[in-house]
């Protein structure tokens, strides 16, 4: 994986959660810097894992989601199939206090983009704690600022100490984030096929959606259309006949068995006169 700054991570992750989410980078820059945060994992079954590869994208790198099953043959993924290394990462949900200029704790959601080794760490700390969401845990980064041996202790902050009541917990932060789609890009096979031959994904057409007509308050569905069936002249009867109407006749119906809306033949009905 191609290193990035702090800055380039944060521009990519603003540019894909402009829908109202707040949802940003956790990150400690230099040795000794620590947080306090809440994990909002409650057992392994939330962890946020995908399988993606980096690519590079007009010299910047960014994550594709990998469309292939780990069981699946290579050629269900054009970038599985073309060498390109595949990554599992790790995207843990948390929340991190800080003070505002008040001294007034303010919580904002996070993600924290580590190994799978975090996700071994984070395991054994539920299996300890139990729901991580309703414990208070600190993070406090040993290394200097670009080191590429850095660590990151994370420690149990005692309830005596950090007061849950302080320390809120705020899933609602979390409300329509998403991983795939957002930071790691969300593509599909034939648009990795033609990645590879173009070195760039097609745009993708935005849906327009179709306007509807406006319809009356008093109904539930819109009037069907009327069409005046025209006027023609009644015949006049036939006496010719001796023919006795004591009995009425049988009608036949002229249609064959359609309705009258069915049919765009006027229908001449002889009129009988009493």
């Amino acid at each position: 994986m191609a290193q990035i700054s702090f800055e380039q991570a944060s521009e990519v992750m603003n540019s894909f959660n402009g829908d109202g989410n707040s949802v940003g980078f956790f990150t400690l820059r230099d040795d000794g810097d620590e947080a306090v945060v809440r994990f909002m994992h409650d057992n392994t079954s939330t962890f946020d894992i995908v399988a993606c590869h980096s690519i590079n994208i007009d010299g910047k790198y960014r994550k594709v989601n990998c469309i292939r099953d780990p069981r699946e043959p290579l050629d269900r993924c054009p970038f599985c199939n073309n060498g390109i290394k595949i990554e599992n990462r790790f995207f843990i949900h948390l929340i991190q206090y800080d003070k505002d200029q008040n001294g007034n704790i303010v919580a904002s959601a996070k993600i924290w983009e580590r190994s799978l080794a975090y996700a071994k760490q984070l395991a054994n700390l539920i299996q300890e704690y139990g729901p991580l969401s309703d414990c208070i845990f600190k993070v406090r980064r040993d290394g200097a600022k670009g080191s590429m041996d850095t660590k990151y202790q994370i420690m149990f902050a005692s309830p005596q100490v950090y007061r849950p009541d302080l320390y809120p917990k705020r899933p609602e932060l979390f409300e329509n984030y998403k991983t795939i789609g957002g930071i790691v890009m969300d593509r599909t096979f034939e648009e990795m096929s033609e990645f590879l031959s173009t070195g760039k994904f097609p745009e993708r057409k935005q849906q327009q959606s179709t306007p509807t007509q406006p319809i009356s308050q008093n109904y539930n569905t819109p009037p069907q259309q009327y069409t005046p069936v025209p006027n023609f002249p009644d015949p006049l009867p036939n006496y010719s006949n001796t023919q006795s109407f004591s009995t009425p006749q049988q009608y036949q119906n002229p249609l064959n068995g359609q309705a009258p809306w069915e049919t765009a033949t006027p229908i001449n009905r002889p009129v009988r006169t009493y």
